[in-house]
């Protein structure tokens, strides 16, 4: 083999390595692209699932918003009973019940449920008179005796005003609380009493069950038409279980026999009635293939010159 065949094998080896090479190059840069590329798809892919929820989310959000505006205009409207609330509006039942009582309305692939509660079923903080039946209730629950009625009452007197199980402000500086009674001052916000002593000794399931049964709103006594079985055996504690559920059967399908129960009890008369505040909590739940929008108002409807109704709270989640 002479050296010009020798030079120009290896020039053809040469130039083969390098397209080779070239090749090679190519491919992965072409490999990579499609990854980017796929990486882009599936990126879009992402962004337009977000965004069709953020849609959807948005549309549930108006779509509960339109509801609760109809509500408030059928309450706002519709004469308020002991458990209910009567109207005629297009669109919704005749009458709508305020022991929260689920309803619900579709409109396309969409569904909205809603209820409504009346505050008079709470023992309000604001005008909680002298009465055991709140310190009873609270017992109930935590199945313990607890002065809660002297605590509430020394957290909002004068410091001087004391009582045999209170808690005035020098207690509440030698148990190191970290604050004293407020004096003068009444609740603004029911979450308020877990600064009440001794509040805080309890489980937090129990201070959730307690708090539920207070509100700071409305100004009538304690509806007896709507409580419950706990707040029920606080006004006759010496019922069992069964008579109180008779109690509850008697409510539904003979009210006056069951008021003239209360009447002819120990209880103060004074600390209960069968009205409604026309403070009501309106919860309301919107969902469509899996994405929900819950909005949860409390509105006073108690009209006045200037306005038929007004929020005193709003939460959306």
């Amino acid at each position: 083999m002479t050296t010009r065949q020798i030079y120009i094998m290896k020039t053809i080896k040469y130039n083969l390595q390098k397209k080779a090479f070239v090749l090679s190059l190519v491919l992965w840069i072409t490999a990579a692209m499609m990854l980017l590329a796929l990486l882009f798809i599936r990126m879009s892919k992402e962004e337009t699932i977000i965004y069709k929820k953020m849609h959807q989310k948005l549309e549930l959000e108006i779509q509960a918003q339109s509801l609760f505006e109809q509500l408030s205009f059928y309450l706002s409207t519709g004469k308020f009973k002991s458990t209910y609330v009567q109207n005629e509006l297009k669109g919704f039942p005749n009458k709508i019940s305020l022991d929260k009582n689920d309803y619900n309305i579709t409109k396309g692939k969409m569904i909205c449920h809603y209820s409504l509660f009346d505050h008079s079923a709470l023992f309000n903080l604001r005008f909680l008179l002298v009465s055991d039946i709140a310190q009873r209730t609270i017992e109930s629950i935590i199945h313990k005796n607890y002065p809660f009625q002297d605590i509430y009452f020394d957290w909002i007197d004068r410091d001087d005003l004391s009582r045999i199980n209170g808690a005035e402000k020098s207690e509440y500086l030698l148990n190191d609380y970290g604050y004293i009674p407020a004096n003068l001052t009444s609740f603004q916000q029911k979450e308020s009493l877990y600064l009440l002593k001794d509040m805080y000794k309890l489980d937090q399931n129990n201070k959730n069950k307690i708090i539920k049964y207070f509100t700071t709103y409305g100004n009538v006594p304690i509806n007896i038409m709507l409580i419950d079985l706990i707040q029920l055996q606080a006004f006759f504690p010496e019922k069992d279980i069964d008579d109180l559920k008779r109690l509850i059967f008697l409510r539904e399908n003979n009210p006056a026999k069951y008021i003239s129960l209360f009447k002819r009890s120990k209880a103060n008369q004074d600390s209960y009635s069968t009205l409604s505040s026309k403070t009501v909590t309106i919860n309301i739940e919107c969902s469509q293939k899996g994405v929900l929008s819950r909005q949860k108002i409390i509105v006073d409807f108690s009209a006045t010159n200037s306005r038929s109704w007004a929020i005193l709270e709003f939460y959306k989640y």
